[in-house]
């Protein structure tokens, strides 16, 4: 298939902001541009007049810049909890039954102008193998074909989820077999309009990578400082960034990251969260078993730790040992420059079934890489599919890498499954667009035996306003369950954005 290159984000929205590229640069690229009637998001105050001919030639500008909060987003300091059905000595769910959950006007969130939240959802104690937590829009919603959590019997595990929010301010929790403890934490919402800047301010908007793709910032099988050793029960690893100015390190307020769990001597549990002098939350970010990889997506508010440096840990609370894995996808940053916002759908939608043959058909191959369609729910202007990818049946353990195909498949992996069980995870699936059709793809890899897979999607991350993109780099391919001596931890690379001048230098380190 004919591939339209695609611009980096972040590229295009430095050549908007007019900060660093020149107009040469932009005149360049934007003959593969589109004309939107958009406007450009600006962090607060009047509207100012657009000077700038780049950001007109490349996206058709009014020659305003309204702010506007729709569609951005809003971390918590901390995560808060909404359920915990073990509360009290609180009896488990029942198979067959729904539950109701408030998620506006609590926990910090408004009780208006919520489009979703991005919940973390835990499974406890479950007793049946082939169950699943749906987690859907209140309201009056139908429930739709999708599952947010996959167990098996006597597990515990987690898994975040982006969820659209019903019209009464609340999600629904649907468990579909046997006895299971459930647990619900808020890591953040979404903005539906701008009725909720004057109270909270602007929310942050979406920067990919520097390719676009998922990138692998860390792994403790590689880390020679640490000799290669595993992390002990109380042991973190903090990654502090040094930007370049004052107002890049400002701007970020989040990192969206999935973080794997790999061979686990027992039990146990990493938590992640701004660290520095913010207090650890209570809530769970990957639980884990013994022999068992664990991913888990998680946003995780950026800590300050200076004028210039930000930052987040992971820590292990397990009795044993364990490696651990982080692979960033992105940033949400309060800069003025035009990044993603996120489009829900009404109620999750699968438009991934290789069973049923939605999207495509037959299970996946050893080594095989397909390109999956979203025209159902993607626009022009979407850049990822927010949702939930779910690996049924391997045949034998394996892992599955999601990217844009627009590059070099990445080091990085999104969910790993054990033979004969079904795991979730959550994924922000980097999108392509067909030079021809425009229809926006995205690309999976399986890496061993055979497997069907499933993809839920949430919503878009959508440009604000819309332009092209361009990827970059190759990245060397792998992921947790393949040798170690096939990867190369891949680095991170920003291109030039807004206040970003430069990419952060970091620093890893690991204590106890």
């Amino acid at each position: 298939m004919s591939r339209r290159p695609i611009l980096s984000v972040l590229a295009a929205a430095t050549l908007l902001a007019g900060s660093v590229a020149g107009a040469s640069s932009a005149s360049a690229l934007a003959s593969g541009a589109r004309t939107l009637p958009v406007t450009v998001t600006a962090t607060g105050g009047p509207v100012i007049p657009t000077t700038d001919p780049t950001a007109t030639e490349l996206v058709g500008l009014t020659g305003t810049v309204v702010p506007d909060a729709t569609g951005t987003y809003y971390p918590l300091a901390m995560a808060k909890r909404l359920l915990d059905t073990r509360s009290n000595g609180g009896a488990p769910l029942a198979g067959g039954s729904t539950t109701a959950v408030t998620v506006t006007g609590t926990s910090g969130i408004p009780a208006t102008g919520v489009s979703a939240v991005v919940l973390n959802v835990t499974a406890v104690n479950t007793t049946v193998d082939g169950g699943y937590f749906t987690v859907y829009p209140g309201g009056g919603v139908p429930r739709p074909t999708a599952s947010t959590v996959n167990f098996p019997k006597a597990w515990t595990g987690a898994n975040m989820a982006t969820v659209p929010v019903g019209s009464d301010g609340r999600v629904r929790l649907y468990n579909y077999g046997g006895r299971a403890h459930a647990v619900v934490d808020v890591l953040g919402w979404y903005a539906q309009d701008d009725t909720v800047r004057a109270a909270h301010g602007m929310g942050a908007q979406f920067l990919s990578t520097g390719s676009g793709d998922p990138e692998r910032i860390y792994d403790s099988r590689l880390d020679e400082s640490a000799s290669f050793q595993p992390f002990l029960g109380g042991e973190y690893v903090e990654f502090q960034d040094t930007w370049a100015s004052e107002s890049a390190a400002t701007a970020v307020q989040a990192y969206a990251m999935t973080i794997t769990a790999v061979g686990a001597t027992s039990e146990g549990v990493l938590t992640a969260w701004a660290g520095g002098g913010a207090a650890k939350p209570t809530a769970s970010t990957v639980n884990y078993q013994k022999g068992v990889i664990a991913p888990n997506m998680a946003v995780v508010p950026a800590g300050h730790y200076g004028p210039t440096d930000t930052g987040f840990r992971v820590l292990n609370t397990g009795s044993g040992t364990v490696h651990v894995v982080v692979d960033v996808t992105g940033y949400y940053v309060t800069d003025d420059s035009p990044g993603m916002r996120f489009r829900p759908l009404s109620a999750p939608k699968r438009i991934l079934d290789t069973r049923k043959a939605t999207g495509l058909s037959g299970a996946f191959g050893a080594r095989a890489q397909r390109d999956a369609p979203t025209g159902s729910v993607a626009s022009a202007d979407s850049v990822y599919v927010v949702g939930n990818t779910t690996g049924i049946l391997p045949t034998v353990r394996t892992y599955l890498t999601v990217w844009s195909g627009e590059n070099a498949r990445p080091t990085s992996s999104n969910l790993n499954v054990n033979p004969g069980l079904v795991r979730a995870v959550s994924t922000y699936a980097p999108l392509a667009h067909d030079a021809t059709s425009g229809a926006p793809t995205y690309r999976l890899y399986n890496d061993a035996g055979s497997m069907h897979v499933a993809f839920d999607a949430a919503g878009t991350l959508d440009l604000y306003p819309g332009q092209a993109l361009l990827g970059s780099g190759a990245p060397v391919a792998g992921g947790p369950d393949a040798p170690t001596s096939d990867r190369t931890a891949a680095g991170r690379t920003l291109t030039d954005v807004g206040t970003f001048a430069a990419p952060p230098e970091r620093t890893t380190s690991r204590r106890g």
